[in-house]
């Protein structure tokens, strides 16, 4: 070891350059990398692969970082939302809201575990202590209510 670093000796001495050799012929090539005892063995999509990506590597840091001018600022879409839509969400929030808490006990707790604690129908089962089936009907009847609440406004429904 000198300095470290380990030599390795190699047993094929290294090509010449490139204007030295005559021009590799794609018969010639696929040939001597089957017969290279240096070359690992490999399939074909495992180097097309590696190739694609060194060059997709090598694209990525020539790329050069473009100037955001006004002209292409405005065709950049704002992701946010503006105020008429985020108040509309800020409505639709709280009408869900509240049309959650006039749902019985029974459907509340049934809508809170599977929807906002992604639970199963059969863990919500174990959980609450019924049958799966009890769990899909106060499913059922609990969004039919929630839609309607919705629908209405927020306000009392008749149904029960």
């Amino acid at each position: 070891m000198v300095s470290g670093r380990s030599h390795k000796v190699h047993q094929n001495p290294p090509l010449a350059p490139r204007t030295q050799r005559s021009p590799a012929r794609p018969d010639q090539t696929a040939s001597a990398i089957r017969k290279s005892p240096s070359l690992p063995r490999a399939s074909v999509s495992t180097w097309l692969l590696a190739i694609a990506r060194y060059k997709a590597l090598s694209a990525h840091r020539r790329r050069i970082d473009a100037e955001l001018d006004a002209r292409i600022a405005s065709t950049v879409a704002d992701s946010a939302d503006d105020p008429e839509a985020a108040l509309q969400k800020k409505n639709r929030s709280e009408l869900l809201r509240n049309s959650l808490a006039n749902l019985s006990p029974e459907h509340g707790e049934v809508i809170d575990l599977v929807y906002y604690h992604g639970k199963s129908v059969k863990e919500v089962a174990d959980i609450v202590g019924v049958a799966e089936a009890t769990v899909k009907t106060r499913m059922f009847y609990a969004r039919k209510k929630l839609a309607d609440l919705v629908a209405t406004g927020g306000s009392g429904c008749s149904l029960g």
